[in-house]
């Protein structure tokens, strides 16, 4: 391969499950090979990971493997980045599916917009029952964090995607990736991208596949390291508090303060009558946006509340402490 055009760079740790059919989908583009490379930086995975990536290496000529000893995605993307030889950068996840287009409208809509970076909408998916309820929540604005990309049909410049393509140039320019973050590095790295002046563009022609959490701890998990993560942004630039992320904290402590109430006087109605009209808000988004899709209406309220209650515990957790992060991370 003399000039490479992109790089496609797969943070991969613990992933035997999904690995196999990210590179598949990624090998399975309608651009040529021979255009774009795949750098895997694999994090000392303890499962079959590793192999998985050495089987799918004999099969295709343009996967490199790297090695990620500090076993989180920032640092994994700072050494891709470090590697990679393509005038464009796609951040990939493992844990995800590329439709065969991606790649090339990618490309094509960073250089027709004069764009720094582009992303798509994250479609998450998933196999199992609970799994596919909890990805029907995640899809919708209320559920998604009023991120765009998780819901939006229209075209538009943002402060954030996901799993977006850049331009090399801007990655040098910010310096990369915030090695101390565990999660949410990209939400940092498109802020630092805005803050510098680029051009970041939500494109909905432009899509992928993301494997949503299928069990309850894996969803408590990942929604209270999100919110975790984000107190470690809010505390690194105050701008980054948001609505998203404020709501969710202020009914975890209203409810506190209920549980509070209800064991000093032994009673709590006036104050869960208040609860009343936020309830109403739930059923009103889930009757809207998920009884279409035939998610059961306690269902999608349930798990509005425990992702607004994970994400609301994880930030209040992060902004009083140094938390334990690590239970915070999985």
């Amino acid at each position: 391969m003399d000039e490479i055009l992109c790089s496609i760079i797969i943070a991969a740790r613990n992933e035997e499950k999904f690995i196999c059919r990210c590179i598949e989908s990624l090998e399975n583009q309608e651009i040529d090979r021979s255009n774009y490379e795949l750098l895997i930086v694999e994090g000392m995975s303890v499962d079959n990971t590793a192999d998985e990536i050495s089987r799918m290496q004999q099969k295709y000529g343009n996967i490199v493997l790297l090695q990620n000893s500090e076993m989180i995605a920032s640092s994994a993307f700072n050494i891709g980045i470090t590697h990679a030889k393509g005038r464009y950068i796609f951040i990939a996840g493992a844990h995800a599916e590329y439709p065969p287009d991606f790649i090339g409208k990618s490309l094509e809509s960073i250089k027709e917009n004069n764009a720094d970076c582009v992303g798509g909408r994250e479609i998450e998916v998933s196999e199992k029952r609970l799994g596919k309820a909890f990805a029907a929540v995640r899809n919708t604005a209320f559920g998604g964090g009023l991120s765009a990309y998780r819901y939006s049909n229209k075209k538009q410049f943002v402060e954030t995607v996901a799993f977006g393509c850049y331009t090399k140039e801007i990655l040098t320019a910010v310096g990369g990736f915030d090695g101390s973050l565990v999660r949410n590095q990209d939400n940092d790295l498109n802020k630092r991208i805005v803050e510098a002046g680029g051009k970041i563009l939500f494109d909905p022609a432009i899509s992928f596949y993301y494997y949503a959490r299928d069990t309850l701890k894996g969803m408590i998990r990942q929604m209270a390291g999100y919110g975790y993560w984000e107190s470690r942004l809010i505390k690194k630039r105050k701008s980054q508090l948001s609505i998203s992320t404020f709501i969710p904290a202020v009914f975890v402590l209203y409810s506190l303060f209920v549980v509070l109430l209800f064991l000093l006087k032994g009673t709590a109605l006036p104050l869960l009558l208040e609860f009343v009209p936020y309830l109403g808000i739930y059923a009103f988004f889930a009757v809207k946006d998920l009884i279409p899709k035939r998610v059961n209406l306690l269902t999608a309220l349930f798990l509005y509340l425990l992702i607004h209650f994970s994400v609301g515990t994880g930030l209040i957790a992060g902004l009083i402490g140094k938390g334990r992060s690590e239970v915070l991370c999985g």
